[in-house]
């Protein structure tokens, strides 16, 4: 009798170990939905991160929901900076927890006696982690094109955020 109950405590043992009943295995480790909310100096900004359809299935998501206003540049084209195009895109959050989204180049003409081209593009590189924080840099660079060759001025705004 103790024999039959020994053995049924460690075949128990033995099936709750391989299972990892026993020591509750952790669930693994994911990215946090939620919003994650920062500011770059007096802008406010935020990235949506939730469980939806994006890149044709069903997946964690990332959609800039409140983007910077302005973005200022150094360079001869635009000098002082330019306003931050809207990137309404939604785009799949890799394992790798960096994204990056850019806008479609604008391009605007400037009539004589300006007579040139400007060329404007602006997005964004991010870097989410699994503790609810993200960081990256939102970019900005214009390109005036003219008679005597072009111009460029460029805007770089570090950034970090965390969930809630």
């Amino acid at each position: 009798m103790r024999r039959v109950l020994l053995v049924a405590i460690l075949a128990t043992t033995v099936l709750a170990l391989t299972t990892g009943v026993a020591f509750g295995k952790p669930k693994p480790l994911t990215y946090k939905t939620g919003t994650y909310k920062g500011a770059v100096g007096p802008q406010k900004i935020s990235f949506a991160v939730k469980r939806a359809r994006c890149g044709g299935k069903m997946q964690l998501c990332v959609t800039l929901s409140k983007a910077l206003s302005s973005i200022s540049c150094t360079g001869p084209a635009g000098e002082g900076g330019a306003a931050f195009a809207p990137l309404t895109a939604t785009v799949a959050l890799p394992s790798s927890g960096k994204v990056s989204e850019l806008s479609p180049v604008t391009e605007k003409i400037y009539p004589p006696p300006a007579n040139f081209k400007e060329a404007l593009k602006t997005g964004f590189t991010a870097t989410f982690t699994k503790k609810g924080t993200v960081s990256g840099v939102f970019e900005l660079d214009v390109v005036q094109i003219e008679e005597g060759g072009s111009f460029s001025c460029t805007g770089r705004e570090r950034f970090t955020a965390k969930l809630g």
